[in-house]
């Protein structure tokens, strides 16, 4: 994708576009606080801008996500689950529901995890300010990450 526009400008390039099944996701542990909380979980899908994340970090060569791992080109891909937009409100009135007026969390991110994946986190935590909610990015080394950072660290 990133190289995807550089080829569109050539005219001796011919871009072919196909469906993959690739996908990159940003984790929580259901089992550990606050991701115990289903509105915590809630304000945090609501707060996350994915068409912006689509268009900045991938040049609009993606599609956004629905909460699985599932990609649309796969024949388990369930096309009648509501994707949830980007809305800081819902998101502060999940947060609320869940008892917080906000929310400071931690993400750590290393480009080993997906090349993007400190710019995505950065980006969530541009997008999550309006709901009210703080998230620090942690930049973690790549040397480590699946065995000090993976499922252990937000």
């Amino acid at each position: 994708y990133k190289i995807a526009p550089l080829l569109k400008k050539d005219p001796r390039a011919y871009l072919v576009v196909t469906e993959g099944k690739q996908h990159f996701s940003l984790p929580m542990d259901a089992t550990k606080e606050p991701f115990t909380n289903a509105d915590v979980v809630l304000a945090l899908k609501h707060a996350i801008d994915r068409e912006q994340m689509v268009k900045l970090l991938m040049a609009g060569y993606g599609r956004v996500g629905n909460d699985h791992p599932i990609a649309a080109s796969d024949p388990s891909f369930n096309p009648n689950i509501a994707q949830r937009a980007y809305d800081p409100d819902k998101a502060r009135f999940h947060l609320k529901k869940a008892g917080k007026s906000d929310l400071t969390l931690e993400l750590h991110a290393a480009p080993v995890a997906f090349e993007q994946a400190v710019n995505t986190a950065e980006l969530f935590a541009q997008s999550a300010k309006p709901a009210g909610i703080t998230i620090n990015v942690k930049r973690e080394p790549d040397d480590g990450y699946w065995s000090d950072v993976w499922m252990k660290k937000p």
